[in-house]
C-alpha cells in the first residue's frame, strides 16, 4: 500500500526487535496498559505475543522523505479480526515526522480496506493521548464508552446510518452486542 511519502508492508518476525524497541519509547509507552501496571516489556513476552496473534494484522509504516533511505517509523494494526468489532491502532515512533500526515495516511488506507469487510471499527485510546484522539475523531471515530484499563472506546461506522449498539464489559474488555433490530 502506498501513501504520502510512505508505504505499508505486513510486519514480519524480523521486525519484532524494532517493534519491541518502539513500544518502549516513553511517549508511546506511557499510554500502554503495561506501563501503568509497572510491567517491563521483555523479549519472551513480546515473542509469545507475536506467535499468538492469529486474529490480528500489523503493517510496518515505511517513510521515504526522498532525502535519506526509506525507514520504518511505526505500526498500524487491526486486531480482533474474528469479531464484528475489530480494533484498529497506530503509533509513529519517530517523533521527527509527527504532524506530517504519515499516521493519518496510514490509518486512512487501513480504514478504506476495512470498510469493505466490516461495518464498524473500534479504537481503544488512553484519555490523555490527545494526539491520537484528534487523529481518530478527525477520521470519523466517536467516543462511545469506556474500554479496558481506564481507556476510552471510540467507534467508526464508516458514515453508515448508525443503529443503537449496546456496549457491555465482558472479562474487563468491551463487548459488542448486536442491535435487536
Amino acid at each position: 500500500m502506498v501513501l504520502r511519502r510512505a508505504t505499508l508492508r505486513k510486519a514480519k518476525e524480523a521486525d519484532l526487535e524494532l517493534m519491541l524497541a518502539w513500544a518502549q519509547v516513553p511517549q508511546y509507552w506511557q499510554y500502554l496498559p503495561s506501563s501503568r501496571k509497572g510491567e517491563r516489556l521483555v523479549w519472551e513476552n513480546h515473542y509469545s505475543w507475536w506467535k499468538s496473534r492469529e486474529d490480528r494484522v500489523d503493517w510496518i509504516i515505511i517513510y521515504d522523505d526522498k532525502q535519506t533511505r526509506p525507514r520504518a517509523v511505526g505500526v498500524v494494526h487491526v486486531a480482533n479480526l474474528d469479531t464484528v468489532h475489530p480494533e484498529v491502532g497506530l503509533y509513529i515512533a519517530d517523533e521527527d515526522i509527527w504532524g506530517r500526515g504519515i499516521g493519518r495516511g496510514a490509518l486512512e488506507l487501513v480504514l478504506d480496506k476495512s470498510k469493505k469487510v466490516y461495518d464498524r471499527l473500534w479504537a481503544v485510546i488512553h484519555p490523555d493521548n490527545k494526539r491520537s484522539i484528534r487523529l481518530f475523531t478527525g477520521l470519523g471515530f466517536k467516543e462511545i464508552g469506556s474500554a479496558r484499563e481506564g481507556q476510552c472506546l471510540y467507534e467508526c461506522t464508516f458514515g453508515r446510518p448508525e443503529s443503537t449498539v449496546p456496549v457491555r464489559q465482558v472479562r474487563g474488555r468491551p463487548s459488542y452486542s448486536p442491535s435487536p433490530i
